[in-house]
């Protein structure tokens, strides 16, 4: 059964009441659903709590979920606008969270350290567009869905995230 069933096969479980349905899809997606909060957030604080507001919400909304769509992308829905409102209501921090630094070792001229500082200084809408494409591996079109966005929209904010990293990078911040 591929991945993209086994998710179906659980929600079908939760809308029937199966909390088992509702630990697995937890289990099988908190951890890249808490790295995309994580690097929307910047901080391992508000990452949990936004991940958490947005599992509550997941569980409460399951039932309107329809199978016409992916469940993953429905989710991802969820935690970005669950993050957006959270900064929203308390902005981003200069500050760059020990979990988003690389392993000890695993960079040692400071080059993914620096990334990531560099990414998290960048406006909010571009960030988010930004992680959702290089990092996520979401395409334009998903981007544009998850975010009420046009298309285009999505790619110019790609490009200006990526002029932002540029310019930030080339004057090392």
């Amino acid at each position: 059964m591929s991945e993209p069933e086994q998710i179906n096969q659980w929600v079908r479980l939760c809308r029937e009441g199966n909390q088992e349905g509702f630990r697995l899809i937890y289990n099988s997606e908190k951890s890249r659903l808490y790295g995309l909060a994580l690097r929307l957030c910047r901080t391992s604080e508000d990452a949990q709590d936004c991940l958490q507001e947005a599992f509550i919400q997941i569980y409460k909304s399951i039932h309107s979920f329809r199978e016409n769509s992916s469940f993953r992308t429905w989710m991802y829905r969820i935690v970005v606008n669950t993050c957006l409102n959270h900064l929203e209501r308390h902005p981003v921090q200069d500050k760059l969270d020990p979990d988003l630094l690389p392993a000890p070792g695993a960079d040692p001229d400071g080059t993914l350290a620096e990334l990531e500082t560099a990414i998290g200084k960048l406006t909010e809408g571009n960030r988010t567009v930004f992680v959702l494409y290089e990092i996520e591996g979401f395409n334009h079109q998903e981007i544009a869905d998850l975010l009420d966005i046009s298309e285009g929209t999505s790619k110019s904010r790609l490009s200006r995230a990526k002029e932002e990293l540029r310019n930030l990078l080339n004057g090392r911040l």
